[in-house]
């Protein structure tokens, strides 16, 4: 009886140790998948964006199409080609011009290095890509309250905005969410205003992630914009003290 029974013990541990190795596989089998379940819920989450819920530019919704191969002979050149008739905007005629207005700057808002002088504690900065004779520039813009610059430059990076505003401006910069102003803010010391814009479509695609959690997060910050927005709106309406706890409370 007491063999029998030592042999039952034996068989019983094996069996354990058996659903153990099984249990252990099971869980690690699990891991893996919720670690592939992440990935495909952050891949289903960067194909659903768009211009609508976050900082990508509309001209990226469109799936455009493979570009056409080229005929033989000599590639055309950019422009009108010969033959053609020209085509220009033409100039106002004077009886067409009813009102002039004369601008002057009492500044120049730029040194003899082109770098902006501390004109203004508040500046804008946005720039847009173009090609000139199959070359990509970008023109940044640095707008002011008293003044607006143009600089027109091959780099879209954080250097354009080092030489233009140097490393000790005081003042506070508006922009969007691209990468070349939050190292430059952060090198810098400079505070930022992210574009409010930009901020709500990210916002939305928090809302509209896979994971509920996220989500949750999203709808959160979502009401606090809205309720920011009311305030902002009801401005006019109230003392300045108001408005000053309307946007600290909402």
């Amino acid at each position: 009886m007491f063999f029998g029974w030592k042999k039952r013990c034996r068989h019983l541990e094996a069996e354990n140790a058996q659903l153990k190795a099984h249990s252990a596989q099971l869980e690690a089998r699990l891991t893996e998948s919720q670690a592939k379940n992440q990935q495909l819920l952050q891949a289903l989450a960067a194909a659903r964006k768009n211009s609508r819920n976050s900082s990508k530019r509309p001209s990226s919704d469109i799936v455009k199409p493979p570009p056409r191969p080229l005929g033989k002979g000599k590639r055309r050149n950019i422009g009108a080609q010969p033959g053609h008739p020209k085509h220009e905007h033409l100039a106002f005629t004077p009886a067409q011009i009813d009102h002039h207005i004369s601008y002057e700057l009492e500044h120049c808002p730029a040194d003899p290095s082109h770098r902006l002088v501390a004109l203004a504690d508040q500046q804008n900065a946005e720039e847009t890509g173009h090609k000139e004779n199959g070359r990509r520039y970008w023109t940044w813009c640095f707008r002011a309250k008293a003044f607006i610059v143009f600089k027109i430059h091959a780099s879209r990076g954080s250097d354009v905005l080092f030489d233009s505003l140097g490393q000790n401006f005081q003042g506070r910069l508006g922009a969007d969410f691209w990468g070349a102003y939050r190292k430059y803010a952060g090198q810098c010391g400079v505070l930022i205003q992210f574009c409010l814009a930009h901020l709500i479509r990210e916002v939305k695609y928090l809302c509209e992630f896979p994971d509920p959690s996220v989500q949750r997060y999203g709808q959160a910050l979502l009401a606090g914009l809205k309720e920011l927005f009311d305030a902002l709106h009801r401005r006019a309406e109230l003392s300045s003290k108001a408005f000053a706890l309307a946007l600290a409370t909402g």
